[in-house]
């Protein structure tokens, strides 16, 4: 491992040092305990920036990669921190040094932290610290929600005048969830009441199948995690290699996810039995008073009584009772999502170029042309996320 500071180590608003750790996943790991107390300080901390969630990340996709860790302190206490991987790009076929965010499309979305009193300076002195860094030719932020940190180091680059691309991915649905006592679907959708009461209505013909009970577990086991992989491989997904089994690199992700974040608590599996015969399981993950839902995955010997819609309405009842807040679907939208939850939290990938000749062409090609590409696309491929 290495550290390299640049000259520019002093914010202009606070005393804030920068220091780039480069290395493998060690240069990450040594920093455990003061990224956990950070992590411990933010209002609305999600599963998708502790340590150990990017960890798992870079074993299992990332094995031999240079890590490239920004770290912002404030003397001794660690306040900020924003992983990249150092790799080869192209953009408008002009190769590119790039910064990528620690992160790819089984990490849901990607954001930095901050010290939440610190956060204004922390993203300058960030900015700085990337701004002074004579190696990246582009900086890519994948899956970057719209509320998050990282918005304010592209919004201090663009002032700077270097050019700034969002190119929008995903819309996360999302339901807002009542308190226990009252009617846990509240928040969804009135122009799918109908849909939600035949879902009450499979459940009822599923129950003369035999007795259905709900299992929700915090420790999460090797035996459960391998039997939901063992699930999803079965049906559609496996079919069409995109289940976790599927790729030995998400499978890996996924195990080291289920060790790691076993220890936190943060790990929360649902399965749905049926007469002793599993139905439909979710591998979730539960931060504060949000539940998040990476994975879901059911038997398709039951797909006639929809029992990824009967989970659904059976998780939401019961985290009613645990005090939580949100469930947030991730991903994409999609209409088996929309029957429950009209909200959506937009991302993005955010990228930025030196303002460089060479710069300003990549960010052209990604601003008007590849927007162009897009469009004619969708002229003949709609958007699956409009549910037009």
């Amino acid at each position: 491992m290495s550290g390299y500071v640049d000259p520019l180590s002093k914010s202009s608003r606070e005393r804030l040092a920068h220091l780039f750790l480069q290395g493998d996943v060690s240069s990450i790991e040594n920093l455990r305990s003061d990224w956990d107390a950070l992590f411990s300080s933010l209002p609305h901390p999600e599963p998708f920036t502790r340590i150990d969630w990017f960890i798992a990340y870079a074993q299992a996709f990332e094995h031999g990669s240079t890590l490239r860790t920004l770290t912002i302190r404030d003397e001794e206490a660690l306040c900020g921190v924003v992983p990249f991987i150092t790799r080869a790009a192209c953009f408008g076929c002009i190769p590119a040094r790039t910064l990528r965010s620690l992160s790819g499309k089984h990490s849901c979305r990607f954001d930095g932290l901050a010290s939440p009193a610190k956060e204004p300076a922390v993203a300058e002195s960030a900015w700085q610290a990337l701004k002074s860094d004579p190696w990246w030719d582009a900086i890519e932020a994948l899956d970057v929600p719209a509320d998050a940190v990282f918005h304010e180091i592209a919004s201090l680059a663009a002032a700077d005048g270097f050019p700034v691309a969002n190119w929008p991915t995903l819309l996360s649905p999302y339901l807002p969830i009542t308190t226990a006592g009252r009617d846990p679907f509240t928040h969804c959708p009135p122009k799918h009441r109908k849909t939600r009461r035949r879902i009450d209505n499979a459940l009822h013909k599923l129950q003369k199948q035999g007795p259905v009970t709900l299992e929700a577990s915090t420790e999460v086991n090797e035996a459960m995690l391998e039997r939901f992989i063992a699930l999803e491989a079965a049906g559609w997904k496996g079919a069409n290699k995109s289940a976790i089994g599927s790729s030995s690199q998400a499978s890996e992700f996924y195990r080291q996810i289920n060790t790691r974040l076993s220890q936190t608590g943060s790990l929360l599996m649902y399965t749905l039995w049926c007469n002793q015969q599993v139905v439909a399981m979710e591998l979730g993950l539960l931060e504060g008073k949000t539940y998040y839902s990476p994975k879901v995955a059911y038997a398709e010997q039951f797909s006639s009584f929809s029992p990824g819609h009967i989970l659904t309405k059976l998780i939401i009842e019961d985290l009613t009772t645990r005090g939580v807040k949100r469930y947030d679907f991730l991903g994409p939208r999609a209409r088996h999502k929309s029957i429950w939850t009209e909200h959506v939290r937009p991302h993005g990938h955010i990228l930025i170029f030196r303002p460089t000749i060479a710069g300003r062409i990549r960010f052209t090609f990604i601003d008007t042309i590849a927007t162009k590409m897009r469009h004619v696309r969708r002229s003949f491929r709609p958007d699956p996320q409009s549910l037009d």
